[in-house]
């Protein structure tokens, strides 16, 4: 058996569904029948599994079985993991039916499921539909039609829920910034972001380039508890160079960057530099809307319940782990040079 199989068995035994004596079963045959060991049953395996399960099947019974059991219908195989969810469901569904009726009801009991779980989450997710653009069945982003301003106007009423109102255990002054960056073409999405996430935000305090720093003002209005730090120019002009000037003489934790990857920017060395030193000094920081809501739950996470341990960068200054390596060698050139 490969490395890399016995690694996927490891983690599947240490799982929580190892500990159920189904998952012990399954993970047992699945080891017996996957004869090539390669983390797949191919059809013949799979035979020899139904076979030990007590069905024999025809091959066109066995093929529509696969079928079946293959529930991501992604790479037309069977993982381990395929077929204990097929099989749990099965073991639900009981009954004097033949096999491949039980499985297509258990089946169908598992995409009703998935699909009310996608469901409520699209509907959760309601507030920020313009900022994801989630896709429908036919691969085809689901944008509206509103104007920009509509649709914000909108969000601005709707995302209360999924961004209430929280005391912070933290000062904005006892953090580290956080940046807010936007190309052009992003400017509108970051609105949306910073209305949807602004009683997260107003916690800290908030820099960025001008543009931004402009919207975030005309968000937050004249609220007196916002704490802005310094105004950054445009990216072109030096904006980027400066946030990377901040970063390292350690006042800022963490970015919000929306990057624009249609468009070619004048100033992508600037931009380069500012990704670089963000990995150079390890700290907090996202590239697009999906990771920024991410980014989102943890500093409210942190904020609420003061584990000022989960985001790490906004009170210490850390490094990459290749930077400490990086300074032994530099030690090793200058003492050559200096020795001589």
């Amino acid at each position: 058996m490969t490395a890399a199989n016995c690694i996927q068995i490891e983690k599947a035994m240490e799982s929580s569904e190892a500990k159920d004596e189904l998952s012990c079963d399954i993970r047992k045959s699945f080891l017996k029948h996957d004869t090539n060991n390669n983390g797949y049953l191919d059809k013949n395996e799979f035979r020899g599994f139904l076979a030990e399960e007590g069905h024999e099947l025809s091959r066109r019974s066995l093929n529509e079985a696969y079928r079946m059991f293959d529930i991501d219908h992604v790479d037309d195989k069977v993982d381990m993991h395929e077929l204990y969810t097929t099989m749990k469901y099965l073991k639900n569904i009981g009954g004097s039916d033949s096999f491949l009726s039980q499985l297509t009801k258990a089946v169908k009991q598992f995409q009703q499921e998935c699909h009310s779980l996608w469901t409520d989450t699209y509907s959760k997710l309601k507030p920020y539909h313009n900022l994801l653009n989630i896709k429908d069945d036919d691969r085809e982003c689901q944008v509206s039609l509103r104007s920009i301003n509509e649709s914000i106007d909108d969000e601005e009423k709707s995302t209360e829920t999924l961004d209430p109102e929280f005391k912070s255990v933290f000062s904005p002054v006892q953090m580290r910034c956080i940046a807010l960056v936007s190309h052009n073409n992003m400017k509108a999405s970051m609105k949306r972001f910073v209305i949807g996430n602004k009683n997260i935000l107003k916690n800290f305090r908030l820099t960025g380039t001008k543009s931004t720093m402009a919207m975030l003002k005309s968000v937050f209005k004249d609220d007196p508890d916002i704490v802005y730090g310094a105004s950054c120019e445009s990216g072109p002009l030096g904006g980027d160079a400066q946030l990377v000037a901040q970063i390292c003489s350690g006042s800022l934790g963490g970015i919000v960057f929306f990057q624009d990857p249609m468009e070619s920017h004048a100033h992508n060395a600037d931009i380069e530099c500012l990704n670089r030193q963000t990995l150079i000094h390890n700290i907090m920081v996202t590239h697009n809307p999906t990771s920024a809501l991410m980014m989102m739950t943890v500093l409210r996470t942190a904020l609420k319940e003061g584990k000022a341990e989960l985001i790490p960068s906004f009170f210490f200054s850390l490094e990459g782990p290749s930077v400490y390596d990086y300074k032994q060698q530099q030690k090793s050139v200058i003492k050559k040079h200096t020795d001589s």
